[in-house]
C-alpha cells in the first residue's frame, strides 16, 4: 500500500480487510448449510406425508406434515438461500478490495472499507468472534483470541 499520514496502521487496515472477507465467508457457509438442511427436511417430510396419505393413515402423515409446514414457514420467513447468495456477493467485493488495496492509499482503502461496512448484510452475531479468531490465526498472532462460547462453537461448526 502507498503510505499515507493516517492514524490507522497498515496492519489494522489489512486486518479489517481480511475480517470483512472472513465474516462474509462464514455467514455464507452458515446460511448455505441451513438452506441445505431445510431442503433435506422438506424432501423427507414431504415424502413421509405423501406416504402416510397414500397408505390412508392420518397419524403417519400428520407429524411429517406439521414439520413440513413449520420448516416451510421458517424458510419463507428467514430466506437462508437468499442470504447465502447476498453474503457470497459481499465476500467477492471484499476479495476485490483485498486485491486492489496494494495500489491504493490507506485513506482510499479505509473509505472503501467503510463503504462495504455500510451495506446492511445479514450477519450471524455468533460468527463475529469466530471470524476475528480466524483472522488472528491467519496472521500468525499468538495472543488476543476471544474465548468462544457454546453458541459460537455451534455456529462455527455449522459454517465449517
Amino acid at each position: 500500500m502507498k503510505t499515507s499520514l493516517y492514524e490507522r496502521t497498515e496492519y489494522q487496515i489489512v486486518f479489517d480487510l481480511h475480517y470483512g472477507q472472513r465474516s462474509c465467508l462464514l455467514a455464507s457457509r452458515f446460511y448455505g448449510k441451513i438452506a441445505w438442511i431445510f431442503s433435506i427436511i422438506t424432501i423427507f417430510c414431504g415424502s413421509a406425508a405423501f406416504a402416510g396419505w397414500y397408505a390412508g393413515d392420518p397419524n403417519l402423515s400428520l407429524y411429517p406434515s406439521l414439520l413440513l409446514s413449520l420448516i416451510a414457514a421458517i424458510n419463507l420467513t428467514w430466506k437462508p438461500s437468499e442470504k447465502r447468495l447476498f453474503c457470497e456477493l459481499e465476500r467477492q467485493k471484499w476479495n476485490t478490495l483485498i486485491k486492489e488495496a496494494s495500489g491504493l492509499s490507506a485513506d482510499q482503502v479505509d473509505e472503501r472499507i467503510n463503504t462495504l461496512r455500510s451495506v446492511d448484510s445479514p450477519e450471524i452475531e455468533y460468527l463475529r468472534d469466530v471470524a476475528f479468531n480466524d483472522v488472528l490465526q491467519e496472521q500468525g498472532q499468538k495472543e488476543g483470541f476471544v474465548d468462544l462460547g457454546l453458541m459460537n462453537k455451534a455456529c462455527a461448526f455449522i459454517a465449517a
